[in-house]
């Protein structure tokens, strides 16, 4: 019985750890050195062995009015790969809005216009995996973002950060989101499954009593029950015995 409540005790502590597991930021998760004069946004996606993918904006022209260079082509390394969007400051870049298509996803046009000396923000998502999921899902995923500018021509990154274990980031800031988030519900219901448990155990061990008391009280009058037959079968095989001398063998005390 104790051992069982500890068992389930442990279960739910470490439930609830899940629940508050909060990740962490990653250094250096973008970087423009990763590949010096590529012109590569470099995106970690295996924080362990520091396996970058990355991404390219590239010039491509004028989109009038400008004097410098405002249109970019967009491309991926085609490696794990990694998925990038335009966002916004404080945007949550996480599984849902992806999911609900909040954001253009770079890729779905030819060519993108970036004012000249304007930031910007885009979010990421990559995994920690050998290769690029064909439904575009990462098991195992980071999301990121990155401020980057329009420097008369060339893409440069102003800031940037890359989580992994939580359950995203928001865009311009260090603040990471849970993963899931643990809710009033979710609490109640693991308290509920506390005591479920804790019922059944107990129900189980007064049945069983239930059980072995009743067998052994059924033991005791089917014992009596024999004896009163033995009496009577003697007495019938015996005629100088009358009716009114039988009495019921007692049972056992």
């Amino acid at each position: 019985m104790k051992k069982t409540r500890l068992i389930i005790v442990v279960f739910l502590f470490g439930t609830l750890f899940n629940l508050h597991s909060q990740g962490y930021v990653v250094p250096n998760g973008v970087t423009t050195n990763y590949i010096p004069g590529s012109g590569e946004i470099s995106v970690i996606h295996d924080p362990t062995n520091l396996y970058y993918t990355g991404f390219f904006l590239n010039p491509i022209g004028k989109t009038l009015p400008t004097i410098y260079t405002n249109t970019f082509s967009y491309s991926v390394v085609l490696d794990v790969g990694v998925r990038v969007f335009l966002v916004s400051s404080n945007d949550p870049i996480s599984l849902q809005p992806i999911l609900s298509q909040t954001w253009t996803e770079l890729g779905g046009a030819p060519s993108y216009v970036f004012t000249n000396g304007v930031p910007f923000y885009v979010g990421f998502y990559t995994g920690n995996v050998q290769f690029a999921p064909q439904d575009g899902i990462y098991n195992d995923p980071l999301f990121g973002w990155a401020e980057l500018v329009n420097n008369q021509g060339v893409i440069q990154l102003l800031n940037g950060a890359v989580e992994y274990g939580g359950g995203g980031i928001f865009a311009g800031t260090q603040n990471i989101i849970p993963v899931p988030e643990p809710s009033t519900s979710g609490l109640l219901a693991l308290g509920g499954l506390f005591l479920v448990a804790l019922r059944v155990q107990t129900g189980a061990t007064f049945f069983r009593a239930t059980v072995i008391l009743r067998s052994q009280n059924g033991n005791i009058a089917h014992a009596g029950r024999e004896n009163a037959a033995r009496v009577e079968v003697f007495a019938a095989r015996n005629p100088k015995l009358s009716r009114p001398d039988l009495r019921a063998v007692a049972g056992p005390h």
